[in-house]
């Protein structure tokens, strides 16, 4: 299972066994509760994995479903919607993390590219995990990761027409460093292009 998305199986369980009409022990705050220790989220985790085994055999769910019914994919294809995103439009996710914003944007345009350093603490092996992603949801002929700094985008002026930052600017070590990777998300989009940035944070996780 592509851990990514089981990840989303800890929100999506509860909503996926409700519109499946199968009755499951699992806790509605699952994603929190994980949160909670190491040996919390291992646990929670391979409970996670056994019933979204279950629903795929049984119920013929799919990794859509469990993308849909969690709240993270509820939000990132919101922000699409918002965005009006269609099949003419090439986005640049930049901060790209997970990929949970790469999948949202590639399921409405025509590409995506998603931009990260991935050299934080515990990101060994994230990238096979965002291929693996956009591969279970058929959508790798759609889908590109990049590492690279957003403080220094290595795209040509007006290589997309949407930017994108979702929940990542908070990850950036100071203003200096957010204002430069706006300032490099504006010169890749095309003229009359969208610089989009998502953030539930006030500041900046910086190391200060």
């Amino acid at each position: 299972m592509g851990v990514n998305l089981q990840v989303l199986g800890l929100q999506s369980i509860p909503r996926l066994a409700e519109e499946l009409s199968v009755s499951v022990e699992f806790p509605t705050n699952a994603y929190i509760e994980s949160l909670r220790g190491v040996e919390n989220f291992q646990r929670l985790f391979e409970d996670c994995g056994r019933i979204l085994a279950s629903f795929f055999e049984e119920s013929n769910a799919s990794w859509w479903d469990v993308y849909c019914n969690s709240d993270v994919g509820l939000e990132r294809m919101a922000i699409t919607g918002e965005m009006q995103l269609d099949k003419k439009d090439t986005v640049l996710d930049v901060g790209c993390g997970r990929g949970y914003f790469s999948i949202a944007a590639a399921r409405s345009a025509k590409s995506v590219v998603g931009l990260d350093l991935m050299d934080g603490l515990g990101r060994h092996g994230w990238w096979k995990n965002y291929r693996d992603s956009v591969r279970e949801l058929n959508l790798i002929d759609k889908v590109t990761g990049v590492k690279a700094d957003a403080r220094h985008i290595p795209f040509k002026q007006g290589s997309f027409t949407f930017a994108a930052s979702v929940h990542a600017i908070r990850n950036f070590q100071d203003y200096s460093s957010i204002e430069a990777a706006i300032r490099e998300m504006k010169r890749v989009v095309v003229k009359g292009g969208n610089v989009v940035v998502v953030e539930s944070l006030p500041v900046a996780k910086n190391k200060s």
